[in-house]
């Protein structure tokens, strides 16, 4: 009987699971306030590339790094390509473009 009413329910304990973890993590990010009303960050954010540029953008790190390198922090949103080698890639960057690069990709892997 118990599964019978889980198929008709259409798993919505699952949704319901879903959105709360949605919500209790757009909470932890200030995107959105206890009572589920959209804050200012939530406005900026709508996917999970929003919200971490929108979280990248209030870390402060942006104002650390160059115009070259939040170009290239920016183009690991556009494109999926893998580059070369890390023999090919010689450059020396910034303490701050490491910094703003490793929060980028920490919150791409979660």
């Amino acid at each position: 009987m118990d599964e019978i009413m889980k198929v008709l329910s259409g798993g919505v304990d699952e949704k319901e699971n879903d959105f709360n973890v949605r919500n209790s993590l757009l909470m932890e990010y200030k995107m959105i306030d206890a009572d589920l009303n959209l804050l200012f960050k939530g406005k900026v954010a709508a996917s999970c590339n929003d919200i971490i540029l929108t979280e990248f953008f209030f870390s402060g790190l942006i104002s650390q790094i160059t115009n070259t390198e939040l170009l290239a922090l920016l183009s690991v949103f556009c494109t999926n390509e893998k580059g070369g080698s890390a023999k090919d890639c010689i450059k020396q960057y910034s303490e701050s473009f490491t910094k703003a690069l490793d929060f980028v990709m920490t919150r791409l892997k979660n």
